[in-house]
């Protein structure tokens, strides 16, 4: 190799490197929050996710080097639940569904009043049994930990919180976390379209309320719900409806990740097929709207 080409190999090398490091870098801790992130930011961020597919978020546990990290990240996107789990209190953190302490960025914004609103407007939550009369769940009374994800509107508003985010990090690509974003919001827009009020063919099962912020803004109920929100209770007046005929359901959608030993026991009891939902967006996804069309698309099915 000639100086000539050697220098020229040296100068693409160190601006390699320099646009490595400029990469605004994010920490996420479930797979579509970590779909979203890189859907905006594409190559212009460094997405690194602390748990996986067969992960349980109510369940997890940093290593040493996923908490270094988290102190070297730029920005976090977390879940609620998980977020008052990280061991650090950074003023860097967007936290989906957040009613946190003022510790943690944007905890009156917008999103925090979103889910407030919803919680409120959703404490009784119907869902239709067998019998055909509405049973209502509170959720507060059942110390609710909701997939505060599964929304059309959260996920609009986080990503348009995580867009501003990276345009004060990062305002050369301003133009680029811009259109990302707009094509983002069409893309969810479309498909909100194609799902609201679709008529369901038939009613089915679910673990827990994954989908009760989804299910209102569809102007829909899936269908009824048999485990408090952490899978711990079986409710009671479910317990009559499955001893009644649970073979009436077209079936009935568990986590991805739910133990095998739990849909072992679910089996005992359940006439109608299981079958399993990607609520992490575990993947792997091109686009947020991707994952929720899949998703959707299971349900509406049936």
């Amino acid at each position: 190799m000639n100086r000539l080409s050697y220098f020229f190999w040296f100068f693409s090398l160190v601006c390699f490197s320099s646009a490595l490091s400029a990469q605004t870098r994010i920490i996420t801790t479930i797979p579509i929050l970590s779909t979203l992130a890189t859907e905006i930011g594409g190559s212009y961020v460094e997405v690194k996710m602390l748990s996986n597919a067969s992960t349980d978020p109510h369940h997890f546990h940093l290593s040493p080097q996923q908490l270094q990290e988290l102190l070297a990240a730029d920005i976090v996107i977390t879940s609620q639940e998980m977020a008052q789990h990280l061991p650090i209190n950074p003023q860097n953190i967007l936290s989906i569904g957040s009613s946190l302490q003022d510790k943690y960025i944007v905890p009156k914004h917008p999103l925090h009043h979103l889910m407030h609103h919803a919680s409120k407007d959703t404490h009784s939550h119907h869902h239709h049994c067998s019998c055909g009369h509405h049973h209502a769940h509170d959720l507060a009374s059942l110390n609710a930990i909701t997939h505060e994800w599964l929304s059309f509107d959260a996920l609009e508003i986080l990503s348009s919180i995580l867009t501003q985010e990276l345009i004060l990090r990062d305002a050369a690509h301003q133009d680029f976390y811009q259109e990302m974003y707009q094509a983002m919001i069409h893309r969810l827009h479309e498909l909100k379209k194609v799902f609201l009020n679709k008529e369901l063919k038939k009613k089915s099962l679910f673990y827990h309320n994954d989908f009760w912020l989804i299910e209102k803004e569809l102007h829909q109920s899936f269908g009824p719900v048999l485990f408090t929100c952490d899978g711990s209770t079986l409710l009671p007046e479910m317990r009559a409806t499955l001893e009644k005929d649970s073979s009436s359901y077209t079936a009935l959608f568990i986590d991805q990740n739910l133990a095998q030993e739990q849909v072992q026991k679910l089996r005992l009891f359940i006439q109608c097929p299981i079958k399993t939902i990607d609520t992490l967006g575990a993947g792997p996804y091109l686009s947020v709207s991707e994952w929720l069309e899949q998703n959707l698309s299971m349900i509406y099915a049936e």
